[in-house]
């Protein structure tokens, strides 16, 4: 199952690129069995001036309660994407985002 967290609010853009629909089905697929994935954050929020979030083409998984190694989910989640996007382990969230075209 995936999970939106109260509050968040997507860029109007965000699901026009098939790319952010890609980073959350990859995401919930490596993730473990049963694992309910949450998104808690996309344009909302605060974010580095210039954020990827404020066009669309981010956003952020919930992890303190990741049930296994989030490095390890977050490492398979960035070779499964490749080179176009941008996987970080942040220390309350997995930020991923697209920086193709």
């Amino acid at each position: 199952m995936i999970l939106i967290k109260p509050g968040v609010k997507f860029h109007p853009d965000t699901f026009r690129y098939p790319e952010m629909s890609h980073i959350i089905y990859e995401a919930h697929i490596l993730a473990p069995s049963g694992y309910e994935l949450t998104i808690t954050s996309a344009c909302d929020g605060k974010h580095k001036e210039n954020s990827k979030h404020y066009k669309g083409k981010a956003i952020d998984f919930r992890i303190r309660d990741f049930p296994e190694s989030v490095e390890v989910w977050a490492r398979r989640l960035q070779n499964r994407l490749g080179d176009e996007y941008f996987i970080l382990l942040e220390s309350t969230h997995l930020h991923c985002q697209f920086n193709g075209g």
